[in-house]
């Protein structure tokens, strides 16, 4: 390895020293990735299993600034650790490049403070058309929606430049960071003891620096960071009281990008309950032994049929509607199409069953009974949405409340409420399980209760 090779390999030692002394809770992230060595086309790059050095362009930088890149640094441990690399295959190359870039050059801006000269004042601006676009809730797979749907789209090409920082190109191979690295320079390790030639403590030409990189498949890498962020969120919360909102962007972003996806059409059948039904059960059930019995003694069967079996099929349960301006209704017809799908499908109604549908925008609008599949259907085709006013969910659950003191339901199965999720939430647990079902993921994840569910119809992974 070259002087100038282990002279670059320095600088980013010495930015990522920086980046870890004013937020100490990146030492798991940090430690995640070793340096690999390569041809990139920016300074550094990563691709969640080592951060890349393209060592001639880092000193050019080094030349052009005299400070280490301590911004780049931390702007590409935002990428893995909000999961970005490992969201990218099957999106439009260059917009969820560049929706990541905005994303993390904003919380980087937070955390070490924004970047100097007309590139930072350029940078503030575009920032905050963004968050007042975002209403403040800014997360990679938000500005892809939009600019999928043409927003800022005049702004494309200019901040692609401004934003950019590192290198994508790892995100969409499949050969892993590792392979970058010239013979000779595997991966580098700036923790492990380097084999010196002489006092200088320069590295022997040709020798392996540090450890190979175990990058594993692109799941149990992800999964990996999965927890790296989760455990970083934490140590970031107890230092928030400190820093106050300069930590909050990153809590709130980490939050959005390693909550679990519930499937819905699976959490939607746990509101059945168990009850007998009348019908053959295959299981318990022996053919053999029946059809001998009928042709040895004529009609009498040596086992009859069991024409009852336990199954959980739908009983009691309340979908409320948020209808709201905020939601359009091309998003709720989705929602109850889907619902009414799933609910026909089977044998999911029991004999005796009660679905309330309630629309609900700062008060209760309607409640519509439905008893069974026949009548689930009229009820979807027929639908009419009342409401479009502000957005309050405290008065529909005052309102189930109120049913089941009045004894409407006997055994009610839990609540699901789809909504954008911008209103108030209820300040207590309700006596039934609830879920709050979003069509997307522009909610945010850290307002919702931890007593309820949540539930991501189109989560555009």
């Amino acid at each position: 390895m070259d002087a100038r090779t282990q002279l670059a390999i320095r600088v980013v030692e010495l930015a990522r020293t920086e980046v870890l002394a004013q937020n100490p809770f990146f030492a798991a992230a940090v430690g995640r990735v070793p340096f690999a060595l390569g041809t990139f086309a920016r300074p550094l790059a990563t691709d969640g299993a080592a951060l890349g050095i393209d060592a001639e362009r880092v000193l050019g930088r080094f030349a052009e600034t005299g400070e280490p890149p301590a911004h780049d640094v931390l702007h590409a441990l935002l990428h893995c650790i909000l999961l970005h690399p490992f969201s990218a295959p099957g999106r439009d190359e260059r917009l969820w490049n560049l929706a990541c870039d905005i994303c993390a050059e904003r919380i980087a801006a937070e955390l070490c403070g924004p970047r100097e000269g007309p590139r930072g004042v350029a940078l503030a601006a575009a920032i905050s058309t963004v968050e007042t676009r975002c209403s403040g809730s800014v997360s990679a797979q938000r500005l892809y929606r939009l600019m999928m749907r043409g927003e800022w789209e005049r702004h494309v090409e200019r901040w692609e430049e401004l934003f950019a920082a590192d290198d994508h190109a790892p995100w969409w191979r499949e050969t892993p960071m590792a392979a970058y690295a010239p013979e000779g320079a595997q991966a580098f390790d700036p923790d492990a003891p380097a084999t010196d030639s002489g006092e200088s403590g320069e590295v022997e030409e040709g020798a392996s620096v540090g450890r190979e990189v175990d990058e594993g498949d692109d799941g149990a890498l992800r999964e990996e960071w999965k927890r790296i962020a989760r455990a970083l969120k934490v140590e970031a919360q107890a230092l928030q009281r400190v820093r106050g909102t300069r930590i909050g962007s990153l809590v709130e972003e980490v939050e959005a990008a390693t909550s679990e996806r519930v499937d819905y059409a699976s959490w939607l059948r746990q509101f059945a309950a168990m009850g007998e039904h009348l019908r053959i059960s295959d299981e318990e059930f022996d053919p053999v032994l029946y059809t001998f019995g009928l042709s040895r003694y004529g009609n009498l069967p040596l086992i009859e049929p069991l024409e009852q079996r336990e199954e959980r099929r739908i009983r009691e349960f309340v979908i409320v509607i948020d209808t709201s301006q905020s939601v359009s209704g091309d998003a709720v017809r989705r929602f109850v199409d889907e619902t009414c799908s799933i609910l026909q499908s089977g044998d999911a109604f029991a004999d005796q069953v009660q679905v309330r549908v309630i629309q609900c925008d700062a008060q209760v609008q309607a409640d519509d009974i439905i008893d069974d599949a026949r009548a689930l259907e009229e009820w979807g085709r027929a639908l009419e949405l009342r409401g479009f006013g502000g957005t309050d969910f405290r008065p529909a659950f005052e309102y189930v409340d109120g049913l089941v003191a009045e004894g409407a339901f006997r055994d009610l199965g839990g609540l699901v409420y789809f909504t954008d999720g911008w209103g108030v939430y209820p300040d207590y647990r309700p006596g039934y399980p609830v879920a709050f079902a979003f069509y997307d993921d522009d909610h945010r994840a850290e307002d919702v209760p931890p007593w309820a569910v949540q539930v991501v119809l189109n989560p555009e992974r």
